[in-house]
């Protein structure tokens, strides 16, 4: 009996020993692991960090870190004035404000800096180097928002014309029974370009919880363009009054049509003056040239002989 107490005993403590043990190295076994895969984490990211291009490790952290100093240091006004700007030009090749103030940064120091550099030693006199600085320095000041508003301009123009065909194919949509938010997925699928883009957002907006008179409003300050601007208030107040959207797209189509051709006329009113001032600059003296030189030849001869 005290055989059987016995054994039943060293193995209880057997059992219980073992149970402690392999639960500790289990834990060691863990923690070890756990520590290998953090020093392999950070010997990788080591050599990842390496294998990167000199832009990537040294000049593009230097960028950064000048464009957060020129953030600083830009006014808020001309910080908010550039975003507004760049949401109109479409966001071009995804630059963000800090990037364009970098760009007009490097355009307005950089260059004149690199040209002084170049031509300290040369034989330019100084006068004509600062001139020459001042003019580059100016240049860059202006040359980005000038490409900016050139951008916006032609976005503009491009929205305005295929304004009235987009709209007749919503109205076309709309009046066949689908909603509003179904014509502007059907526009965006089945008319790309940058007005497409700007439905698209205004859907993903709607998406996420936000009023869709919100997100219309936002996409008519983002165009900034008079006839869209017009087409948007006539949408929200017929959703607003219950009047239907059908009739309202369609008188809406009417006028934005009538206008485009109303803009073609004018331009087309416009071609006599602009083609005025090629002719008095280069056709009216050529013909001057034509018709009066024999005469001026005649009378010179003639009194040369006198």
């Amino acid at each position: 009996m005290l055989v059987a107490i016995f054994l039943l005993a060293f193995a209880s403590s057997f059992l219980l020993v073992h149970s402690v043990m392999s639960i500790v190295c289990r834990d060691e076994l863990i923690i070890s692991s756990r520590l290998q895969s953090v020093k392999d984490s950070k010997a990788r990211k080591e050599n990842g960090e390496l294998d990167q291009p000199l832009l990537t490790r040294v000049i593009r952290p230097m960028i950064d870190q000048f464009g957060r100093i020129m953030m600083r240091i830009t006014p808020k006004e001309m910080v908010s004035s550039l975003e507004n700007r760049i949401s109109k030009a479409g966001n071009p090749w995804n630059l963000t404000v800090k990037d364009w103030v970098n760009i007009q940064a490097a355009l307005v120091i950089g260059f004149p800096l690199l040209t002084f550099i170049v031509l300290r030693n040369s034989r330019v006199p100084a006068g004509m180097l600062v001139l020459f600085l001042i003019s580059e320095a100016a240049l860059g000041s202006v040359l980005p928002g000038f490409i900016l508003g050139k951008m916006i301009t032609a976005r503009q123009k491009t929205i305005l014309n295929s304004l009235p065909d987009v709209i007749d194919l919503i109205t076309v949509i709309v009046e066949a029974g689908l909603g509003f938010d179904g014509a502007l997925m059907k526009v965006v699928e089945k008319k790309p370009g940058p007005l497409a883009c700007e439905f698209e957002r205004v859907l993903q907006e709607i998406r996420v919880g936000r009023k869709k008179k919100d997100s219309l409003r936002d996409m008519a300050q983002r165009l900034d363009i008079q006839d869209f601007t017009a087409f948007i208030g006539a949408i929200i107040q017929a959703e607003q009054f219950g009047v239907s959207i059908a009739q309202v797209l369609r008188i809406q189509s009417e006028q934005i049509r009538l206008k485009r051709k109303q803009r073609a006329q004018e331009r087309a009113m416009k071609v006599p003056v602009k083609m005025l001032i090629p002719m008095v600059v280069f056709i009216f003296p050529t013909l001057f040239i034509v018709l009066l030189g024999p005469v001026v030849i005649k009378l010179i001869e003639q009194f040369s002989g006198m």
